[in-house]
């Protein structure tokens, strides 16, 4: 009975283990597959007046060369190896000895990870992120393009156009599933060569494998396993080419829209079976293009011509003995700890990259900037006017109060300094979000949140640290009504439940204050609050409404300065001048960290942000 029943079990693991199956794949008439790693149309005794466009990514490097109508005249596709400068010096030597030495270079644009090291090697006038290029040169190739569907060979991108301008973008995050070194590492695994032969095989398949979605990590031991149960080949092919692009839909694109005029770019997009298991799954036709292998650069090459320059700081195609070198340092001015990279070229210190404040970067952008109002560090002086921590300190008397400098909580600041000022007590803030602070909070944090929830954590640690008697981290269902009733403003769950959330993960010893607070309420039932919050700390009511009707005044103040000042800037552009709006959650704009500095880097290319 027991041999029995051990049959009885396996057997019927064996019919769980079953693979379920999914469409067959089919070949599309007139759907461009493979395309060649290099081309030229250019003779060498040939004069013409080019743009050069460089891409330089972890697995390859593009070149490729456009005229002044923008057609593809040269292009050379090169495996990078971990040897990025190595490679561009050889790739430009092979363009000028096919193209010849007549050909004038009138622009450089460089993208990929590598673009600011190689743009300063090779002299670009125009350095632009992979995003931009990708769309302009899909926009240049098809006019009508809504979406961009490009997969590398470490990076995957979702690019969303409307009228020829980008309105929506992802990349792929840490995971390299979805990717081209994933479709390679899996096809060296079943020993089916990546070229022709993966999709030929994948075409042939009547009943491909139902892979899934599956993490790059574990798709080898699913291999096995399909394999031993008697899957064949074709199926497994077919079945990755359906990963490829479940992969990509689910953790690139997730939720976001996908229209109906689609280019597939990017060295995947060679693999018709790829391009197939992506039409299956949407129902639509993908477009691609000829050159699909070297779209960044031909984007870069674009932006160059856009640019109308009148001289060109290209160093040239020979640039074997140009001395070149990269020398790093830890910056010690704040707790950020930026590793920052100079950029030495012929001896010469170049140019700086990789802080986040953007401090060593080069004076001529400083010079260049210096007219343009910095309205953040306006509005920073305005919120903070009238605190000094240190004589705060020095003049109350009673309990210390801590206030994280986070969330858009922090935008009452003038309101809470008013008050607890007016109560007599001193008022001590953690520092501004950065990377020590965050690496504090990180043991207390329960659960997978957006960072600046996790940054909290950080805040109310360094203020235990910093010996505060109480910390003020209100309960903030809303905010005040802009004048439509019927659009409240509304704080996130998380936001809302904060001071639950860290009394549950950090104990309830953490002194905190926590009031529940509805702005958008009446003045009556939000001073009933205040009230309550200030016989918590002692007060009597008549004092704690004196102190609101000051906190109330301050808060006024900043918000009319900050009404006033916004519409002296829009006010004050003139036609055909640019102002970037920067639209988001307080927090995710104003602190430093978290926005990754936008206010100084949108300043850089727009008179006011």
């Amino acid at each position: 009975h027991l041999i029995e029943r051990l049959k009885g079990a396996l057997k019927r693991t064996r019919d769980r283990s079953c693979a379920t199956h999914v469409k067959p794949l089919v070949r599309r008439q007139g759907h461009l597959g493979e395309t060649s790693d290099r081309y030229y149309g250019i003779q060498p005794g040939d004069s013409p007046q080019v743009f050069l466009g460089i891409d330089v990514g972890a697995v390859s490097t593009n070149i490729v060369l456009v005229d002044r109508k923008g057609q593809l005249v040269a292009k050379q596709y090169w495996y990078t190896e971990g040897e990025a400068v190595a490679t561009i010096r050889s790739g430009l030597a092979e363009m000028a000895r096919r193209v010849g030495q007549k050909v004038r270079v009138c622009g450089v644009g460089v993208t990929g990870s590598g673009r600011y090291f190689i743009g300063d090697f090779v002299g670009a006038d125009v350095v632009i992120n992979e995003i931009s290029a990708q769309a302009r040169a899909a926009v240049h190739l098809d006019p009508k393009v809504d979406t961009v569907i490009e997969i590398g060979g470490q990076d995957s991108k979702y690019i969303r156009c409307k009228h020829g301008h980008v309105i929506d973008f992802e990349m792929n995050k840490v995971c390299a599933a979805g990717t081209g070194s994933f479709l390679e590492e899996q096809a060296a695994r079943l020993k089916v060569p990546i070229r022709k032969t993966f999709s030929d095989l994948a075409f042939s398949s009547n009943a491909p494998v139902d892979l899934g979605a599956r993490c790059t990590v574990f798709m080898e031991s699913d291999l096995i396993h399909h394999q031993q149960t008697g899957e064949r080949l074709n199926d497994l092919t077919a079945g990755l080419s359906y990963a490829i692009a479940h992969n990509y839909l689910e953790k690139v694109v997730g939720t976001k829209k996908i229209g109906h005029h689609i280019l597939f770019q990017g060295g995947v997009a060679a693999n018709q079976s790829v391009a197939a298991a992506f039409e299956n799954i949407l129902g639509k036709p993908l477009i691609t293009v000829e050159h699909h292998n070297v779209t960044g650069a031909l984007g870069a090459a674009l932006a160059a011509r856009d640019g109308e320059l009148t001289v060109s700081r290209f160093a040239g195609f020979h640039l074997k003995d140009r001395p070149y070198e990269v020398k790093t340092f830890e910056c010690q001015k704040c707790p950020n700890v930026c590793r920052v990279h100079q950029i030495y070229i012929e001896g010469r210190l170049r140019s700086y990259h990789g802080s986040v404040c953007g401090r060593y970067e080069r004076h001529s952008d400083h010079r260049r900037y210096a007219h343009v109002p910095d309205l953040f560090r306006e509005r920073q002086g305005h919120l903070m006017e009238g605190f000094d921590e240190e004589r705060s300190v020095q003049q109350g008397a009673g309990q210390v109060i801590g206030i994280p400098r986070t969330l858009s909580f922090f935008d009452y600041f003038p309101f809470w300094h008013a008050f607890f000022k007016n109560l007599g007590h001193p008022l001590v803030l953690s520092e501004a979000t950065n990377k020590r602070l965050i690496q504090r909070g990180l043991a207390n944090i329960p659960s997978e949140t957006c960072f600046p929830i996790k940054t909290v954590y950080g805040h109310i640690s360094d203020l235990i640290a910093k010996g505060v008697d109480r910390i003020l981290l209100p309960c903030e269902i809303d905010h005040p009504n802009t004048g439509n009733k019927r659009l409240p403003s509304f704080n996130c769950p998380y936001i809302q439940s904060m001071p639950y959330m860290v009394l549950a993960a950090m104990g309830s010893s953490v002194p905190l204050l926590t009031p529940v607070i509805r702005w958008s309420h009446s003045r009556r039932a939000v001073d009933r609050v205040l009230i309550g919050l200030g016989q918590t700390l002692g007060h009597s009511a008549k004092r704690s409404r004196d102190a609101i009707g000051l906190a109330r005044a301050a808060q006024q103040r900043f918000d009319t300065w900050r009404k006033h000042r916004g519409k002296e800037i829009l006010d004050s552009i003139r036609p055909g001048e640019r102002c970037l709006v920067l639209l988001g959650k307080s927090h995710n704009i104003w602190s430093e960290s978290p926005s990754c500095q936008k206010a100084k880097k949108g300043g850089r290319t727009d008179p006011a942000v």
